[in-house]
C-alpha cells in the first residue's frame, strides 16, 4: 500500500471506532510518505479516543513545527489539555483557535467546559450563548470532519428553551450535566 493508501484506510478506521487500527496504518503512512499535519492529526485524535495523551501531545508538538497557524491544532491541543487536568492550558489554547478563526464554535464550546472547571461562570454563559448562535453548517461540518461532535443548532436552541433534552455530545456525563446547570 502507499502512504495515502495506508492513511485513507486510517481514516476509516476512526471512523469506524478502531483507533488502535488507525493509529497502525497512519504511522504506516508517516514511515513510508513523512510527516503530514493531516495525517498527524488523524494520529492525534485516535490516541485521544484511547486516553494515550502523551501520545496525542507528541503529535501535536510535531503538527505545531509544521503549521502554527492551524485552528484545529490549538483546538486538539486544548481538548487534551482538558483532559490532563490542565484546564489554563486548554484554555490558552483554545483561545489561540478562536483567535486564528473567530467562528470556530466547537472551540467556543470546549472553552466554556473548560472555564466551568476554572469557575470563571460568566466567561463559560458568554461562550456558550456564542455558540447557541452561531451557524450550524460551521458546528456540523466540524463534527463530520473529525467524528467528535455531531449537533444542531435548532436542537441545542431546544434544549436551551427546556423543550428538550441535551444534544447527545461525545463527553463525559458530568460535563453535559455542568453545561445544564450553567444555561439555566
Amino acid at each position: 500500500m502507499s502512504a495515502r493508501e495506508l492513511y485513507r484506510e486510517g481514516q476509516l478506521l476512526l471512523t469506524e471506532g478502531e483507533a488502535p487500527g488507525c493509529i497502525t496504518m497512519v504511522s504506516g503512512a508517516i514511515e513510508i510518505g513523512g510527516m503530514e499535519v493531516p495525517w498527524l492529526m488523524t494520529r492525534a485524535v485516535a490516541h485521544l479516543q484511547l486516553g494515550q495523551y502523551a501520545e496525542a501531545m507528541a503529535d501535536c508538538d510535531e503538527m505545531m513545527r509544521l503549521d502554527v497557524e492551524n485552528p484545529q491544532l490549538y483546538f486538539l491541543r486544548g481538548t487534551l489539555c482538558r483532559r490532563m487536568n490542565r484546564a489554563e492550558d486548554a484554555i490558552a489554547n483554545l483561545t489561540q483557535a478562536i483567535q486564528i478563526d473567530p467562528n470556530y464554535a466547537i472551540a467556543y464550546l470546549e472553552r466554556a467546559i473548560c472555564f466551568m472547571q476554572c469557575q470563571r461562570t460568566a466567561e463559560a454563559e458568554e461562550d456558550l450563548r456564542w455558540v447557541v448562535m452561531c451557524n450550524e453548517t460551521a458546528l456540523q461540518g466540524f463534527g463530520d470532519e473529525m467524528g467528535m461532535m455531531r449537533t444542531q443548532q435548532e436542537a441545542v436552541e431546544a434544549m436551551r428553551e427546556g423543550e428538550r433534552d441535551y444534544p447527545r455530545l461525545r463527553m463525559p456525563e458530568a460535563e453535559v450535566e455542568e453545561m445544564l446547570r450553567v444555561l439555566q
